[in-house]
């Protein structure tokens, strides 16, 4: 059974952006499995590590403006200013 997933478990584990960044660690100062520099897989995991970047910052603005847009029953409709 454990075997079975260990495939899928790998996978899963390839996802989140921390895997990527300490990937293109590896492969920037040569650790790990990594036994010389390797630019390219450097570059490529570093592009990797700013799509989600991006992604990440398109979705906090898009939720941003719509809990902007649509406010909650129980908040204010609007923000007062203080003076």
């Amino acid at each position: 059974m454990t075997v079975m997933l260990l495939g899928p478990m790998i996978m899963v584990g390839k996802l989140p952006p921390g895997w990527w960044l300490c990937t293109s660690i590896d492969n920037a100062f040569g650790l790990g499995a990594v036994t010389r520099v390797d630019y390219g897989a450097w570059t490529s995991s570093i592009g990797l590590v700013a799509l989600f970047d991006v992604a990440f910052i398109c979705l906090g603005l898009a939720l941003g403006r719509i809990r902007r847009t649509r406010p909650s029953p129980s908040s204010h409709a609007a923000t007062q200013s203080a003076g």
